[in-house]
């Protein structure tokens, strides 16, 4: 499960990275994302800087930048909600991903989904 985590996540990145869009959407909100799933050991981080976002091979250094936590007990709804075939933005409202972020945040996710995948 933790590699089909880690594909869903790099096509979130490459998704994201293509749309110009979703790039006039983040200018200048730089953030670092840090995932989670009951019962998969791993943990995985992406940073969105400068409207470019990126996969971390671990958190990253300098801490600089506000962190959004996503979290699931169920590790094949973090992987839906990431690779396209899901919806983050239902999976939250059906209370099968938390997010711990500002409201600012959880607003700029939920705008980004519906911009690359329409829900």
């Amino acid at each position: 499960m933790s590699e089909r985590i880690t594909d869903a996540l790099a096509r979130f990145r490459d998704d994201f990275n293509a749309n110009d869009r979703v790039k006039s959407l983040v200018r200048n909100w730089n953030r670092v994302i840090r995932f989670e799933a009951d019962g998969v050991d791993a943990v995985w981080y992406m940073a969105v800087t400068d409207g470019e976002m990126r996969l971390l091979d671990g958190p990253p250094a300098d801490g600089g930048d506000p962190v959004i936590e996503v979290a699931t007990h169920d590790p094949e709804i973090l992987a839906t909600s990431f690779d396209g075939t899901g919806s983050p933005a239902r999976a939250h409202m059906d209370g099968d991903l938390e997010l711990y972020c500002a409201e600012t945040d959880r607003v700029k996710l939920d705008a980004i989904s519906l911009v690359l995948w329409g829900a």
